[in-house]
């Protein structure tokens, strides 16, 4: 109960800190008995794989803070993924800047291509094994080869506004220091608070411009290719206009679009060519989430 409540944006649910405990303590996740198993353990050897669970999770919240750059809980797309990194972290303590580096290219990746999923702790109790005793995040590396996975233009061809593809969007935007694009000394980065400063979700093309073309399904026009992220307190009122003509009047920072990789040919911010628009920000966003990974 300390641990769930020793960091005010990161919450940590009662199961998955014990499951983290059993990994730091025995290296498993699959037992025989499991309803049994603590009952024959000496309570002063769970003790002490509690100390270093605890200070793990505290090296944690601080890598996915100030390197993933992620403030709170709620842009974790898969608590899965934390599993093993608990585990490295209780066994080799704090990782070098290198490592974070390191680790963070694979736990967006881990993330963005779904990689736990299916018999998620049969997968873990896989990798807790082959780490063994001398573990390493560079032995994870080799064991999962998910960081050398390039990302794809493809991979941001999604509707969803949550879930891996944003966290990892949020993560390169604050990476870039992004800031709003009416009020610019708002930081896009969740550290600004009060009003208007909660982060929204901003259609580019705005729904109702695309709407009048009867050619484009909702999946079209809610496509992750058409988002942008602005601040609550910049309502830019766009209604059906192009953003031709919006980022024009409202002189949004040709700056600012660019690390949100628009397009800054202004012959895509035509509705005649919104097809064209979504496939060059696809790949801008692959390009720009590699280069962040360090590809």
């Amino acid at each position: 109960r300390k641990t769930q409540s020793a960091w005010r944006d990161f919450r940590f649910t009662a199961p998955f800190l014990v499951q983290s405990l059993l990994a730091v303590h025995t290296g498993r996740l699959r037992l025989k008995n499991p309803e049994h198993f603590w009952d024959g353990e000496d309570p002063a050897d769970i003790r002490d794989s509690w100390k270093r669970t605890h200070k793990a999770f505290g090296d944690l919240v601080n890598f996915l803070t100030g390197t993933v750059r992620w403030p709170s809980s709620t842009l974790i797309p898969s608590f899965n993924a934390l599993i093993p990194l608990v585990y490295i972290m209780a066994s080799n303590g704090s990782l070098t800047a290198a490592e974070r580096e390191s680790a963070r290219r694979w736990l967006l990746l881990a993330s963005v291509h779904r990689y736990f999923s299916g018999s998620v702790q049969t997968q873990l109790d896989s990798i807790l094994r082959r780490l063994g005793d001398r573990t390493s995040l560079k032995k994870l590396l080799g064991i999962t080869k998910i960081a050398k996975r390039k990302l794809k233009a493809e991979d941001f061809d999604t509707s969803r506004i949550s879930g891996p593809v944003m966290s990892l969007y949020l993560s390169f935007l604050r990476e870039a220091d992004a800031r709003d694009w009416l009020h610019h000394d708002f930081r896009l980065d969740g550290t600004v608070a009060g009003n208007g400063s909660a982060l929204q979700v901003h259609h580019f093309f705005p729904r109702a411009l695309l709407r009048k073309r009867d050619d484009l399904r909702t999946s079209d026009i809610n496509t992750f290719a058409n988002y942008a992220i602005i601040s609550a307190a910049t309502n830019l009122d766009v209604l059906t206009e192009e953003p031709a003509s919006y980022i024009e009047r409202l002189k949004i920072p040709t700056s600012e679009l660019k690390k949100q990789c628009i397009p800054l040919d202004k012959r895509l911010w035509r509705a005649s060519r919104y097809g064209d628009f979504l496939r060059e920000r696809r790949r801008l966003l692959a390009q720009e989430a590699n280069t962040f990974l360090g590809f």
